[in-house]
């Protein structure tokens, strides 16, 4: 003990200049993960959120676009100004261009104030090359304003949804990079960014908690154009400094404690020796000893043969009683094998694992298979469960020692029919054999069931499938007419609204606003078919960052109406965020809609635990003071376009909340609602806690290849 508490001491004080080397070490760790987070968080393509995701978009779903396809081939400048000129806002490009297959230009644009101008940046010839084996291309240019991202894709006609068929030309988009691309990027990675020159790659970390690195920017050839550079400062580097004090300073004390023990210690050393001895004659027990019979001189010498005569007393004694427990330990081990086996309502019986052959079997067994006991006792295991491989199943016997699970078995009764079986076996010895005890459960109904399950649920697939292809090709064919007739009656509006009537003027505004009504139509059907077919998986969502966001969106007609949102704190569960955010923003928005005149609206949202099905649940309830409505339509608001008011007195497509009930739907959940006439509506959603994965349980075929072997 006093030598131990020394060498402590020692290293105590050792371990100081060892701190310091540790303390550097954690220092750069710190840096690098700080830098690797950086460079992570640095994906170009987050560089504006839904902004950039539209200029990525805008060339997948053009070039997909029978209308452009046709324009490769049959140029028309009404076409181009409808569908060309107006998209450049919307898909945030500085340029478009558009080629035929043999490379001669149809179009090329830029937007209204632009620093690119429509002359190609770039040999028109990479668009061949970059495109012959991929639909999409990406890469980057060096311009006279500064450097852009270039984004092509062949044009193809939209019945060749893989793109390998023949295409009609070529699209490509151009994005300049500015100082507010560099701003927003820097606040998404929390960091400094500059564009430097491409031989400026060095890493630096410094032991203050600076780091700096790049990631490059390169052209079609790959060839490195500029860098973008990271640096920064990691927020963690002072209070590590400061840790490292504290621990010098801990460690500078627990050297003086271990030198105040080992003087302690070294006062008791002389007596302890008899110590021991006296209490291990004293107990006749070995625990006294075990620190003195390693040693050397006249106390260990005692102590060791001491010792040896306690451990041979022990030892006899532990034999005498291990055997009388062990024979305890049989005879309750064979009752209740005997009592569980005769008396287990489920089948049971028992084989040798070298014959096969069945040497006990309980009467659940004899009633389900047919046999009476002296048939089953002089039949084999491959009797029942035909089609094995004896070798192959006696080898597989040998080798497993543990319990064993077979599910979905298939086993012949005496009748000659064939039922499914899940078998659970342990090994054991009966009269001197070894041998193999199975419990068996018949689960033909319920293989029987899982297989028309599957088959239902093959069938739900394909039928999703076809519809949601159907509502992709309706999207396009019932927008686009819906495209000219907004253009072309804006364009009359515009340039010969004098030449028209007073009636002309005023069906031409019907037309316009019969067109956007329409639009949203579709717009709400789309999102109605979508809910389950694009929805994200699961995560662990904060309903009071998603409601915040809804507010945020919903500020300017919270103010209008003069109203106000009232919440408690709403709870964390598993949920997709964006459909979440869907959810209350369709609530809050009917019940600001929905309100009664010269009342000001108060929606007030509130959340309880509650328990459904021996599941932990929440219940949310968004109630309003709004018009309300007749209980006897609790069921008809949830339809599809289904409307209690005119479109004269409350706008909208009636699609809000059948999308909600779906959403709800998605999450495993139920809505309900509550109304009266002038008294405000009230919506009660509840909704899962957690979403847990469910475990598929594996068939034979599964586990053992085959049919496996049997039990």
């Amino acid at each position: 003990m006093a030598l131990l508490c020394g060498l402590m001491a020692l290293l105590a004080v050792a371990a100081i200049p060892v701190l310091d080397i540790l303390q550097g070490r954690r220092m750069t760790m710190l840096v690098e993960r700080a830098a690797r987070r950086s460079i992570q968080s640095a994906d170009i393509d987050r560089l504006t959120g839904l902004d950039r995701a539209k200029f990525s978009a805008f060339i997948v779903d053009f070039t997909w676009w029978d209308e452009l396809a046709t324009y490769v081939t049959q140029p028309d400048s009404d076409w181009a100004i409808t569908n060309l000129d107006s998209s450049y806002h919307a898909v945030k490009a500085d340029c478009i261009w558009v080629f035929d297959k043999r490379l001669r230009q149809v179009y090329g644009g830029t937007a209204a104030g632009s620093q690119l101008t429509s002359e190609l940046p770039f040999d028109k010839r990479i668009l061949r090359d970059e495109l012959a084996a991929a639909p999409f291309a990406r890469f980057w240019v060096r311009t006279r304003t500064g450097l852009a991202e270039i984004r092509c894709g062949r044009i193809h006609y939209s019945n060749d949804p893989n793109r390998t068929g023949p295409f009609t030309g070529y699209l490509a988009a151009a994005h300049l990079w500015s100082g507010r691309d560099r701003e927003q990027l820097s606040r998404v990675c929390d960091c400094d960014i500059a564009i430097v020159a491409p031989s400026d790659s060095r890493p630096r970390i410094t032991g203050r908690g600076e780091y700096s690195t790049s990631i490059p920017l390169k052209d079609h050839s790959g060839r490195i154009l500029a860098r973008m550079r990271l640096s920064g400062v990691v927020a963690g580097a002072e209070a590590l400094r400061g840790t490292e004090r504290h621990e010098r300073l801990g460690l500078i004390g627990f050297a003086g404690a271990m030198y105040l023990t080992l003087i302690i210690a070294l006062s008791a050393w002389v007596n302890r020796p008899l110590r021991l001895i006296s209490e291990a004659m004293a107990s006749e027990s070995l625990a006294p000893l075990d620190r003195l019979t390693s040693g050397a001189g006249e106390f260990s010498d005692i102590a060791r043969r001491l010792h040896l005569v306690v451990e041979q007393k022990q030892q006899i004694q532990q034999d005498v009683d291990k055997l009388q427990a062990g024979q305890r330990a049989l005879a309750e081990s064979e009752e209740r094998y005997r009592s569980f086996f005769t008396q287990n309502p489920v089948p049971c019986w028992v084989y040798d694992i070298e014959t096969l052959r069945f040497v006990d079997v309980n009467d659940a067994a004899l009633d389900a298979y047919g046999y009476s006991r002296a048939e089953f006792l002089g039949m084999y295991l491959t009797d029942i469960r035909y089609g094995e491989d004896i070798d192959g199943l006696k080898a597989s016997l040998r080798q497993e020692t543990g319990v064993r699970h077979r599910t979905a078995m298939p086993y012949r009764i005496r009748s000659g029919a064939t039922i499914s079986i899940d078998t659970t076996s342990i090994p054991m010895f009966l009269d001197g054999q070894s041998c193999r005890l199975v419990v068996a459960y018949d689960v033909t109904e319920r293989v029987a069931a899982k297989a028309r399950a599957d088959a239902l649920r093959t069938e739900l697939m394909r039928s999703n499938r076809e519809l949601q292809e159907f509502a992709s090709v309706a999207s396009h064919d019932l927008q686009e007419p819906l495209r000219k007739i907004s253009a072309f009656g804006d364009r009359l509006a515009q340039r010969h609204s004098e030449a028209l009537t007073p009636d002309g003027r005023e069906y031409l505004d019907r037309m316009l606003a019969a067109a956007q009504r329409m639009q949203q139509l579709i717009e709400g059907l789309l999102n109605y078919s979508r809910v389950a077919t694009r929805g994200l998986p699961f995560e662990r969502v904060d309903l009071n960052e998603v409601l915040q966001g809804v507010l945020s969106d919903l500020d300017a007609r919270i103010h209008v109406s003069q109203g106000r949102v009232e919440s408690d704190q709403l709870p964390v569960l598993d949920a997709d965020p964006l459909q979440m955010r869907q959810l209350f923003q369709n609530l809050i928005g009917n019940a600001l809609k929905f309100k009664r005149a010269g009342v000001a609206p108060v929606v007030r949202i509130t959340a309880e635990p509650c328990v459904v099905e021996e599941r932990d649940c929440w219940r949310l309830t968004v109630a309003d003071n709004g018009i309300g409505f007749e209980p006897e339509y609790v069921d008809r608001i949830f339809g599809v376009f289904e409307r209690l008011h005119g479109r004269d007195e409350y706008e909208g497509t009636g699609i809000g909340l059948a999308i909600v009930r779906k959403l709800v739907a998605r999450h495993g959940g139920t809505i309900t609602a509550e109304g009266k006439p002038g008294s405000g509506a009230a919506f009660s959603i509840v909704l899962p806690a957690r979403h847990e994965p469910i475990d598929v349980e594996p068939t034979g075929e599964q586990e053992g290849g085959g049919q496996g072997y049997g039990a």
